[in-house]
């Protein structure tokens, strides 16, 4: 603190003074000029800019009009490997393969020519040769004296693009199961608008697009009985899925066929529901083998009894009387059709 309380800035040197006194001590005091002080804070400016630069995320270059680099920040040089002493005053094809560093430098010579901004994707290789994607902003600008540069700037975002890919890879395999499996796939609102079919389902209800298929309504349409959609809907709501229901549907063309349904309910976060989605596998050349097996297996049963009656004339006629009352007590006591079947069966059987 000089006169009247102002603060100067000074530079203190000490010195020890052994010969006058073992504890003695010169203090030289000077008083600095403007220009060091001017120059020190140019050092500590440049001292914090550097440190700025080198100590974030974002890659940071400058060329000069014939693309050789003179500055790079500490990122880049990680990136490559190399320290300011091996990059600057070098271009890209110094240390870079021709084509990538034909790449860069077509980016880098329409900035310069034109005058004007690019934003560009490009693919920089790093020091262990693995590529990396980098979002690059580039632009033009010039110094006191009037020399040109390209200033870049470049942020890492290979784990984005890694992470595209991935779900390109995966919507691919999705579509290519989606289109390609037998069973038909779809997805329905629960007031019956379709939202999707797979080329199975389109084939198996007998439309000739997707589109056409979407235009019809799921349970007046579709639906042989429309009283099973609201069945299956209501178990649905209450369950959350279904597991092998046997449906009968209708095709374009009028005919029904049997299928079989598993589907679930997909909701928001909300636990509104969204949509229903499921398969459905057709099951009628199978019901028509069993039907046909059951008529080869009813004509045999009719055939022992029938036997039977001929070999005793005394009870002839019997089975087929037990077979028809029981049956019509098993309909009395309002059993089902399955288990009517199976009543009549034991009744031919019973002798």
């Amino acid at each position: 603190k000089g006169a009247g309380g102002a603060l100067r800035q000074v530079q203190v040197n000490l010195r020890p003074m052994p010969a006058a006194n073992e504890n003695a001590t010169a203090v030289y005091i000077r008083e600095r000029s403007e220009q060091e002080r001017s120059y020190q804070a140019m050092a500590d400016a440049e001292a914090l800019l550097n440190a700025f630069m080198n100590n974030n995320t974002v890659l940071t270059w400058m060329k000069d009009s014939d693309l050789r680099y003179v500055y790079a920040n500490g990122p880049y040089q990680e990136l490559m490997g190399m320290d300011t002493e091996e990059m600057v005053g070098r271009t890209d094809h110094d240390f870079r393969d021709a084509a990538t560093a034909d790449e860069l430098q077509a980016n880098d010579l329409v900035v310069m020519q034109s005058g004007r901004k690019l934003e560009a994707l490009e693919v920089l290789l790093d020091a262990s040769g693995q590529p990396r994607f980098h979002q690059v902003y580039k632009f033009p600008f010039k110094d006191g004296a009037g020399r040109c540069y390209v200033g870049g700037l470049s942020v890492d975002i290979t784990p984005v693009i890694e992470a595209e890919q991935a779900l390109r890879r995966s919507e691919a395999n999705y579509r290519s199961l989606f289109e390609n499996v037998l069973d038909g796939i779809y997805r329905t609102t629960v007031d019956g608008q379709l939202l999707a079919a797979n080329p199975a389902l389109v084939r198996m209800l007998g439309y000739e697009s997707e589109e056409e298929l979407r235009e019809a309504d799921v349970g007046s349409d579709l639906y042989a009985d429309p009283s099973e959609r609201e069945q299956l809907q209501e178990q649905l709501v209450r369950e959350g899925a279904t597991r092998n229901v046997e449906i009968n549907v209708r095709r374009r063309d009028g005919s029904v066929i049997t299928v079989l349904d598993n589907s679930h309910l997909v909701r928001n976060e909300a636990g509104e529901v969204l949509y229903s989605e499921g398969t459905l596998t057709d099951i009628s050349a199978l019901k028509a083998r069993e039907r046909e097996l059951q008529e080869a297996y009813d004509a045999t049963i009719e055939g022992w009894s029938r036997a039977m009656d001929l070999r005793d004339r005394e009870t002839h006629g019997h089975t087929q009387r037990v077979a028809y009352v029981t049956e019509k007590m098993a309909r009395e006591f309002g059993l089902s059709a399955d288990e009517i079947v199976h009543i009549r069966r034991g009744a031919l059987l019973h002798d």
